[in-house]
């Protein structure tokens, strides 16, 4: 089938797909109705009606093709979208939980400075020096 001037790529698939159908239809109406294989139907067939039944089986059939890789390669294109999408979220989320495991990091040696500092500040009972608790003197 050619493509009309200004027909779009997707309606001379969707042309091509129809077509496909309609012949695929008739060649199983034609099978089902005689009961017999389409082998059978061309050698029973006058030569020029074996033509047309084989052309049009073949054509449908070459369409068929075309159309199914297209969806294949569409499939693919999607498995890999959706692969490369599982990906980047586990990077993602593997960033966040680096972070995540950076600041709580920094928060403890923030606390343990600022306890460090607060025990700088303690005076020791006994000695009464600075920098201790009485429980922990030496004294």
């Amino acid at each position: 089938m050619k493509r009309v001037a200004g027909e779009t790529r997707s309606q001379e698939a969707r042309k091509i797909r129809n077509e496909a159908i309609r012949i695929d239809r008739r060649l199983r109406i034609m099978l089902e109705t005689e009961k017999v294989e389409l082998r059978k139907v061309l050698e029973v067939a006058s030569p020029d009606l074996q033509d047309v039944i084989f052309e049009k089986f073949y054509s449908g059939f070459k369409e068929w093709k075309e159309i199914l890789e297209s969806l294949a390669r569409n499939e693919e294109s999607e498995e890999r979208n959706t692969i490369e999408r599982e990906k980047m979220c586990e990077e993602v989320i593997e960033k966040v939980m680096v972070e995540f495991r950076e600041q709580q990091k920094a928060e403890r040696v923030r606390e343990y400075r600022e306890r460090k500092m607060a025990r700088g500040r303690t005076r020791c009972f006994i000695c009464q020096s600075f920098g201790h608790y009485a429980r922990e003197c030496r004294f």
